[in-house]
């Protein structure tokens, strides 16, 4: 009768025993489920994910049904970071042909990096940026911004800008979207090169 009893006693106590354990876990796990949740909304402040992505992009550009554009891009991405404006990121690059009123090629921006923001209607190319228009006028820089909405391009970097028979090398550079009417704020070359017929 006593073995009994104590045998009885030894089970209740290895019931509670695995209760407590059981109890325990179930806490950790909730608590560390919480803190997962709270890392993932850490981490998604922190990596903003976009809302659209688009592989292989071939786009026109419009103005009164007339088209004065097109844009290439093998990858691009659209994001909506909360309360800031939203914007499209060429990581791979891009490519953007301006047409003048006979769809003839007017002038070209290739770049390996762009952003536009939206409501601005303001362009960013970085890193081994080339433009160019119909007079084989050509501009090649490392950032260049163009500014839809004022109709202006420029850049406060180091740019070489290659017209006729002269090349000129500046720090800053503004000229209309075709790189017609071209201004070059601080010259720190002017070469001239002979040009074959």
């Amino acid at each position: 009768m006593n073995y009994f009893a104590i045998f009885h006693k030894n089970r209740t106590c290895q019931h509670s025993v695995i209760f407590i354990i059981f109890i325990s876990s179930l806490f950790l796990l909730f608590s560390a489920c919480g803190s997962d949740v709270k890392q993932d909304r850490q981490l998604s402040r922190k990596y903003l994910l976009p809302e659209l992505s688009i592989i292989d992009l071939k786009g026109s550009m419009s103005d009164s049904s007339l088209i004065v554009g097109r844009l290439t891009a093998p990858f691009a991405d659209k994001y909506n970071p909360k309360g800031q404006q939203s914007y499209y990121n060429f990581p791979k690059g891009l490519l953007i042909e301006r047409y003048d009123k006979k769809t003839r090629i007017a002038s070209s921006i290739k770049a390996e990096y762009a952003k536009y923001y939206i409501d601005d209607r303001k362009w960013i190319f970085l890193k081994h940026v080339v433009g160019c228009n119909d007079q084989k006028d050509t501009l090649n820089t490392e950032q260049l911004i163009w500014d839809d909405k004022n109709a202006k391009i420029y850049s406060q970097e180091m740019i070489q800008f290659k017209q006729g028979g002269q090349i000129v090398k500046s720090k800053g550079f503004q000229s209309d979207p075709n790189f017609k009417n071209a201004m070059f704020f601080d010259i720190k070359a002017l070469i001239y090169v002979n040009v074959s017929q």
